[in-house]
């Protein structure tokens, strides 16, 4: 089902192009919020197509987006998704944690770079790598600011209020940086760099043989 959902999504990376103008950006609304809904990856590129089809009929009849779906886009598309299964709580969890882990391996890589590098202009053991308390806060931060910038663009995709993404980012640097400073600076464990190399690899094949399986 991956390799299908893949191809299914390059051809519709290409149907769309035909789109213009409004209807093209009408469109990327539309997919932002399919995302928001609990489907299949292969599911949700087959209501792209079948949309995208819709509108491309529509601008060849001269016909706008509100001729062919109607004036209320969201409406429509909570209209087309109720008749779409449901992934499982299971494959629900499964599809949240393969989402999470490429921002958590980046995050991890970059700690690392920046551990070596601070270890060495401190004339330390390079190769050892000290996690401390407002490491693993900062990063859990950023993990969730991230995560709720996504949920926040896929609900909010037709009328995204800019407001508030902004206060809800705000809020949770703040929470964060407020952690970091008045906690004490407290090594948790210092692993060798060989052991954040096991584990970046660790975590990559966990992506992939969760991404197979959905």
């Amino acid at each position: 089902m991956k390799n299908e959902a893949k191809k299914l999504r390059d051809e519709n990376n290409e149907l769309e192009k035909k789109l213009k103008g409004a209807l093209n950006d009408i469109l990327t609304d539309i997919v932002v919020y399919i995302r928001s809904y609990g489907i299949s990856d292969l599911d949700q590129e087959l209501v792209r197509r079948d949309i995208t089809q819709m509108l491309i009929d529509g601008q060849e009849r001269g016909e706008n987006a509100a001729d062919v779906i109607g004036d209320d886009y969201k409406a429509f598309c909570d209209s087309v998704m109720a008749e779409i299964p449901k992934l499982s709580t299971k494959q629900r969890i499964m599809t949240s944690i393969r989402d999470i882990l490429p921002a958590l391996m980046t995050l991890f890589a970059i700690w690392a770079v920046f551990a070596v590098i601070k270890q060495a202009v401190s004339n330390e053991a390079w190769y050892i790598t000290p996690l401390s308390v407002s490491d693993v806060i900062i990063g859990a931060s950023l993990l969730i600011a991230a995560a709720g910038i996504v949920v926040y663009i896929t609900i909010n995709s037709f009328d995204a209020k800019p407001a508030g993404l902004i206060c809800m980012l705000l809020l949770i640097i703040a929470s964060a940086l407020a952690a970091a400073l008045l906690l004490p600076e407290k090594i948790i464990f210092s692993p060798h760099i060989a052991a954040d190399m096991a584990l970046l690899i660790v975590l990559f094949i966990a992506y992939k043989l969760i991404d197979r399986k959905l």
